[in-house]
């Protein structure tokens, strides 16, 4: 019976794969500070649908794609993404393209 009561506990609080964004701010700092760093407007677009760091990625491509004489180098896009995220949100774990914005949405 402990066994399977340290399982459960070790489940429920391992950490999830998310920035653990709550809706209290974090998220339009976050937005703000990517619309601002890469001359992209992430509100004017589909926002909803955008669960993950990766998903996040590829929009901001998308948008630059659009911009006359806009090269995009992905890995480099990637890279400052992140170090924009690890600055509004505080995340000190890893975050790769499967990181969610909100936990619930994490696998």
């Amino acid at each position: 019976m402990l066994g399977r009561l340290k399982e459960v506990w070790a489940n429920a609080t391992r950490r999830k794969n998310s920035l653990y964004l709550v809706g209290d701010g974090d998220d339009d700092d976050l937005i703000d500070a990517i619309d601002k760093h890469f001359g992209v407007l992430i509100r004017s677009s589909k926002v909803l649908p955008l669960i993950t760091v990766g998903d996040l990625s590829d929009e901001i491509a998308e948008q630059l794609r659009t911009k006359p004489n806009r090269e995009i180098d992905t890995q480099g896009l990637w890279n400052e993404l992140c170090r924009i995220v690890v600055r509004e949100t505080g995340c000190t774990a890893q975050i790769d393209r499967a990181t969610t914005f909100i936990s619930s949405d994490a696998k």
